[in-house]
């Protein structure tokens, strides 16, 4: 399963779609019959984006079981970045812990704070979520420009990529198709694996062939 391990952090790109896969990952984890671990929480770490877009699945999250931490800012509107005053749990937590965080290197630096206490943790995971459809991931190098970057800030090294061709709702099979040479691409310069290609769930009967599908539910309205 690809997100099994303890502790599983997603960075990337604002419009990459990494709070949406978060969000799916711990739902998905939240509702497993048999779970590896006592429970699962997610941790909003995204203090770029004042607006916090997973604060909107709180419901859902609770109603999965799952714990959700963010900042008393989030859902408010005001634009007043901070990190949540319960950050201390996610180290401290017996149950399955899932991070998402800022999207550039400036969104990473909360990693760095935390890299000695995440990097004690050894089943553990780093994905980078890429999409190609985004202004400044549309290239191989650029994406590894932006991968390497997040890596110096965090202190915390990359182990998988996300390959997330997202363009909303409007997102079709041919759009997936067509840029999963450029994420095979990015796997094998960057020497980090592909992990997953992650679609909305309704066109994963047009995708069958794709290896590694996690699929996605629509859990914000564009």
């Amino acid at each position: 399963m690809v997100f099994s391990s303890k502790l599983t952090v997603f960075a990337g790109l604002n419009g990459s779609g990494k709070t949406t896969i978060a969000v799916n990952a711990a739902l998905f984890l939240g509702k497993q019959e048999k779970p590896r671990f006592s429970g699962v929480l997610l941790a909003d770490l995204d203090i770029v984006n004042p607006y916090f877009r997973s604060k909107d699945a709180e419901k859902a999250l609770l109603d999965a079981g799952v714990t959700f931490i963010s900042s008393e800012y989030a859902g408010s509107g005001l634009e007043a970045p901070a990190l949540p005053k319960a950050i201390e749990q996610i180290f401290t937590s017996s149950g399955q812990i899932i991070i998402d965080v800022g999207g550039d290197e400036a969104g990473s630096t909360v990693l760095g704070r935390y890299s000695k206490e995440i990097l004690a943790v050894t089943d553990r995971q780093f994905y980078l979520v890429f999409n190609p459809y985004r202004r400044l991931t549309q290239t191989a190098a650029d994406t590894k420009e932006l991968l390497h970057g997040i890596e110096q800030v965090s202190r915390i090294p990359f182990t998988g990529i996300l390959y997330n061709p997202n363009l909303g709702s409007i997102t079709t099979a041919k759009d997936v198709r067509q840029k999963l040479p450029l994420a095979n691409e990015l796997a094998q310069s960057s020497n980090l694996p592909l992990v997953a290609t992650c679609v909305l769930r309704e066109l994963a009967p047009q995708l069958q062939d794709v290896e590694n599908l996690f699929c996605l539910d629509p859990i914000f309205n564009n």
